[in-house]
C-alpha cells in the first residue's frame, strides 16, 4: 500500500486527478461517518462538511508538515468546519445501540442520554467509542491532552451508564 505522504507529494508534483482520488478513497468514508454522527445523520450537512473539509484541505495540503498522519489532519479541519458552521448540531452527537444495548432502550433515549454530556465528554466518546480513535489521536484533534481524553471519556461513560439507568428503571 502507498503511504499517504507519497500520493501527496506525488499530487502536489504533478497535480494529477488520480492521485487525489486514493487519497480520496482511503479517507472519504472515515470522515463522511464521523461527520454523520457529529450531526444528527443529517446526510445533505454531512456531504456538505466533508466536501468543505476536502476543498480546505487542498488549498492547504502544501503546507502540511507530516506531524500526524494525513487522517489526524483531516479530522482535525473536518472538526473545526463542524463547529464552525453547524455549532448547534453537532451538539446532537449519537451512539450506536451496540454499545449500551444492555439497556434495552430505543435510540431516541439513548440519543438523548449522549445529548446530555458536556461537549468535551462528547467529543471524546463519539471519537473513541464510535470513531475507534486512540487517546493519542483525540489529544492531538481537539488539542488537549492524552490523559484529558481519557478522563473525559472515563467520566462520559460514568454518566452516560447513569442516565441509562434511570432510564431503564423508570420503563
Amino acid at each position: 500500500m502507498v503511504q499517504d505522504e507519497q500520493v501527496v507529494r506525488r499530487y502536489l508534483k504533478h497535480k494529477r486527478e488520480q492521485d487525489f482520488r486514493i487519497i480520496y478513497q482511503k479517507h472519504n468514508d472515515k470522515l463522511f461517518r464521523l461527520a454523520m454522527h457529529m450531526l444528527s445523520y443529517n446526510q445533505y450537512w454531512a456531504k456538505d462538511a466533508v466536501q468543505e473539509m476536502w476543498i480546505v484541505a487542498l488549498r492547504k495540503v502544501d503546507k502540511f508538515e507530516w506531524r500526524s498522519s494525513l487522517n489526524t489532519w483531516l479530522t482535525s479541519i473536518l472538526l473545526n468546519i463542524l463547529k464552525r458552521y453547524y455549532p448547534k448540531t453537532v451538539e446532537k452527537q449519537m451512539v450506536s445501540e451496540e454499545s449500551y444495548g444492555e439497556f434495552n432502550l430505543d435510540m431516541q433515549d439513548i440519543i438523548k442520554s449522549v445529548n446530555t454530556l458536556s461537549d468535551g465528554y462528547k467529543q471524546v466518546f463519539v471519537l473513541h467509542d464510535i470513531e475507534g480513535y486512540k487517546h493519542q489521536e483525540i489529544a492531538e484533534l481537539l488539542d488537549i491532552k492524552e490523559g484529558t481524553s481519557k478522563s473525559q471519556l472515563f467520566q462520559a461513560r460514568k454518566l452516560l451508564r447513569s442516565k441509562l439507568s434511570e432510564l431503564k428503571i423508570r420503563s
